[in-house]
């Protein structure tokens, strides 16, 4: 009789488990089409009241979107390598003289060819200073790598 009852408790608690993981998958992919509906312009489903967006677009078009927390004090690079963390993509740098140096995002650098373009809320922020600008819940940042030369959004 022992034996049946740690037999239905295994049993019951692996459907406990099982449950929990589809829970934790659906609620992923829905985050995930979060995203995906912020990169299509398409009304925005998350609460924006403690959190802000990062989009990353490549010289193709192609992009990522990234939703996260904001805390106290937090940066624009802050928010960005907190993105790279969540989400397994590298951002490297250099720190010289208080200003940022030598942004390289997922393997992509400025160079002679090509450039990264930070944007906050629409308006052009000078990539040196990703570590010093604060921002603040609901704000968008952007990097755009363009064509070297070509300024314009």
């Amino acid at each position: 009789m022992k034996k049946e009852n740690n037999k239905k408790k295994i049993k019951y608690y692996l459907i406990l488990i099982g449950i929990c993981l589809g829970l934790l998958l659906f609620l992923d992919l829905f985050t995930l089409n979060s995203n995906i509906f912020n990169l299509k312009g398409s009304v925005r489903t998350m609460d924006f009241k403690k959190t802000a967006e990062i989009r990353i677009t490549g010289l193709k078009g192609d992009a990522r979107a990234f939703s996260g927390e904001v805390v106290k004090g937090m940066t624009i690079l802050d928010a960005l390598l907190a993105s790279a963390e969540s989400a397994n993509f590298r951002v490297e740098y250099l720190i010289e003289k208080e200003n940022l140096e030598n942004l390289l995002i997922n393997g992509l650098s400025d160079s002679l060819s090509v450039a990264w373009q930070a944007y906050l809320n629409g308006k052009s922020v000078n990539i040196k200073n990703l570590n010093s600008i604060k921002i603040k819940s609901g704000d968008l940042m952007e990097f755009k790598l363009k064509p070297a030369g070509n300024e314009s959004k």
